[in-house]
C-alpha cells in the first residue's frame, strides 16, 4: 500500500478501522459495550455508543483518550493488517500484565507458605 509516497508494511481503511475498534469493545465488554467503554474511560455513552454501532467515527481527542486506556492492542485491532511496530508494542504489553501477575501470583505464594511455616 502506498501512502503520501511512502511503502508502508500494513494495510489500514476507515472502514477496517471503525469496525475493528468496535469488535474490540465487544470482545472486552460482550453486553453493555456503550456503557462499560464509557464507563472506562468518561467519554460521553451517546458518542461510544455511535462508535460501537458504526453510525460515527471518534475525533482525535476521542481516540487518544481511549489509546491512553486500552493501550496499544486497541490501535492494532483498527488494522487490517497492523504494522510491525505496532504488533511489538501489543506484545510487549501482554509480557508486562503477565509479568504483574506472576508477581501477584508469587507474593500470594510466598504469604501462604509463611502462613503454613
Amino acid at each position: 500500500m502506498r501512502k503520501s509516497g511512502l511503502m508502508t508494511d500494513h494495510e489500514w481503511s476507515d472502514e477496517d478501522g471503525s469496525a475493528g475498534m468496535a469488535g474490540f469493545f465487544r470482545r472486552i465488554y460482550p453486553s453493555q459495550t456503550a456503557q462499560n467503554v464509557a464507563a472506562d474511560t468518561g467519554l460521553p455513552f451517546d458518542s461510544v455508543r455511535k462508535w460501537v454501532n458504526l453510525e460515527t467515527r471518534p475525533s482525535f481527542s476521542a481516540l487518544m483518550t481511549l489509546t491512553g486506556h486500552y493501550g496499544p492492542a486497541l490501535l492494532a485491532a483498527m488494522y487490517r493488517r497492523a504494522p510491525e511496530w505496532l504488533d511489538r508494542a501489543v506484545r510487549d504489553e501482554e509480557i508486562a500484565a503477565l509479568d504483574r501477575q506472576a508477581e501477584v501470583i508469587s507474593r500470594r505464594r510466598a504469604a501462604l507458605e509463611r502462613a503454613d511455616a
